[in-house]
Parts: structure tokens; C-alpha cells; sequence
């Protein structure tokens, strides 16, 4: 299953040498996020127009010794947005720091809601013709926020990467 999101293009991962010292990258690294220890449920609660966040960094996240997980900074209302995460190791091979990032552009919190929609779809009513303009329907959601997860994924990769190669600079 791992394989396929490769395949597909909803993961992607990279590794990078670290030219500064770990602490100070993890350092650097923490203080380019914004401290957020997200989950589905904080997202949701976020999606709303009446809560303030901020937006004063780029990145959220959290970062803990070794590892950070990491996903770009929105205005709230965009609950319906792609949300590509970025988790990575800090991990020594061959006496040097190696930096190795896994994006995943797959975004579970929707396979629930397609489901549901399919099922009541089909389940509301018993006219043929109705349940299958209702798969029609949910195959095409599927398909258009199957794109903004890949676009999601491609822009993460490449901030991530510049992110990166920015802190690592002596």
C-alpha cells in the first residue's frame, strides 16, 4: 500500500547532509515553525470563520529532538484544502547528519466523508439511475482533491527543501 502512494504521487521523501551542527539545526528548525501540535480534530475546530490563528510563520508544526513533523501555514476556512505533512529524522550515517524528510500529500480525513456520501447516496434512495449519478458524483470529488493533494504535495516538497537548504547554510 506504501508503494502505491509513491507510485500515484502522494508521498515523496528526500534526504539532505546536514552541513551545520544537529542543535543548531534543530534550533534554527524550531524557530522557523509555529509550534502547533495539530491533529483532525484542531483542524476542524480551525476550519471555522469565527477562530483567530495566526499566521505570523510559514510552516506549523512541532519539532522533538530528533524528529519534526511539519505542514504549511493556512488562514482558517480552508478545512477543505489539502494538507500535505512533512515528517522527518535527524539521524547520523558515516559520522555525518543526515536529514531524511517523508512527505505524505494523502489526506485521510476525506476517505471518511466520500464514503459517507456514497453510502447515503445509495442508500436514500432507490432509483438506479439516482445512486449511480451519486457514484458519478463522489468519483469526481474524489478525482479533483486527489489533484490538490498532489499540487499540495509538490509545493510542500519544494518549501521543504528550501527551508532546509536554508537553515543548513554556515
Amino acid at each position: 500500500m506504501k508503494n502505491l502512494f509513491y507510485k500515484y504521487g502522494f508521498k515523496t521523501s528526500f534526504s539532505k547532509e546536514l552541513i551545520i551542527e544537529r542543535e543548531l539545526f534543530i534550533k534554527k528548525l524550531s524557530e522557523s515553525i509555529e509550534y502547533n501540535n495539530y491533529n483532525f480534530i484542531t483542524d476542524f475546530i480551525e476550519s471555522f470563520p469565527f477562530t483567530s490563528k495566526k499566521l505570523e510563520k510559514r510552516f506549523e508544526g512541532e519539532v522533538i529532538n530528533n524528529y519534526f513533523r511539519i505542514r504549511r501555514n493556512f488562514k482558517p476556512s480552508y478545512f477543505n484544502r489539502a494538507r500535505s505533512t512533512a515528517q522527518g529524522q535527524i539521524s547520523t550515517k558515516n559520522d555525518k547528519w543526515i536529514v531524511t524528510t517523508k512527505i505524505n500529500g494523502f489526506d485521510y480525513r476525506f476517505v471518511i466523508l466520500y464514503l459517507l456520501l456514497l453510502f447515503s447516496i445509495l442508500g436514500l434512495t432507490s432509483n438506479f439511475m439516482i445512486g449511480i449519478l451519486g457514484i458519478i458524483v463522489c468519483v469526481l470529488i474524489i478525482k479533483t482533491k486527489s489533484k490538490s493533494m498532489k499540487k499540495d504535495l509538490k509545493i510542500l516538497s519544494k518549501e521543504m527543501n528550501e527551508l532546509i537548504n536554508q537553515i543548513n547554510k554556515k
